[in-house]
């Protein structure tokens, strides 16, 4: 399945915030400090395009991979922990969700997180659904519509 043809438009708020919602049958995205390498560069790269600020260097920020569409290639999210610019006082930073696409990266979703993001195994529209934890230990949960998350 191909991200592009759904880039029309891109929905970037929880469609869904669950109350007591428990993350069964999920997995956690493992953010880590990403080292060098392709991904790594074009992440980078990517971050310094979005945010031309930060002209030396890509804010901080951490990167975890998870397949999210089943096509074998891993979908990169990207928590860009840079407290003065990119935290509020509770440390929700600004997420993205990024796909691969040819000779770049597309985004298809931004929220604030302040704990784990999980991926669910549901799906909705074949393409599985993210949880974002919350400090009271619930998550929101995001839903692809088609357009985006």
């Amino acid at each position: 399945m191909k991200f592009i043809v759904f880039l029309c438009v891109l929905i970037a708020v929880p469609l869904t915030t669950a109350a007591q919602m428990t993350p069964q049958n999920t997995e956690k995205v493992p953010l880590v400090r990403f080292g060098k390498g392709t991904a790594a560069i074009m992440v980078e790269d990517h971050l310094m395009k979005l945010f031309p600020e930060h002209s030396d260097s890509a804010p901080s920020h951490t990167v975890g991979l998870m397949d999210l569409n089943g096509d074998q290639t891993p979908e990169i999210f990207v928590r860009i922990d840079h407290e003065y610019k990119f935290c509020n006082e509770d440390n929700w930073c600004d997420s993205r969700i990024f796909v691969y696409q040819g000779t770049g990266l597309i985004e298809i979703a931004q929220f604030e997180s302040g704990g784990e993001i999980r991926v669910s195994n549901e799906t909705t529209n074949n393409i599985r659904n993210v949880l974002v934890g919350r400090k009271d230990g619930r998550y929101d949960l995001y839903i692809w519509s088609g357009l985006g998350y």
